[in-house]
């Protein structure tokens, strides 16, 4: 059985703009709206000056890309751990129902 206990918690719905990890706001700034592979998202995460290079490698990246995912704040295309043919981008904002 998996245990799950030391891993960080994440509360983020789709399209939340809560982040509890420090590298998701790095990753949502890296990401546009336009297909990008995960490799060009975590090359912009490496090079922003806000990024820990001491205490993150490139596979907490792309963990935290795999979350983001899940939690429906990042869409992806193929398949996201093959870094240079997954293609992720951000996720579209929700649009309101129209009411008649």
């Amino acid at each position: 059985m998996l245990d799950f206990a030391g891993l960080p918690r994440v509360n983020a719905s789709m399209n939340n703009t809560s982040y509890e990890h420090p590298l998701d706001p790095l990753i949502i700034s890296a990401a546009t709206d336009e297909w990008d592979n995960v490799t060009g998202i975590m090359s912009r995460v490496f090079d922003h000056a806000n990024f820990d290079k001491s205490a993150y490698a490139s596979q907490d990246i792309a963990e935290r890309i795999y979350i983001l995912v899940d939690n429906g704040q990042l869409d992806v295309e193929g398949n996201m751990r093959r870094w240079r043919e997954g293609r992720i981008k951000l996720m579209p904002p929700l649009k309101a129902q129209e009411t008649d």
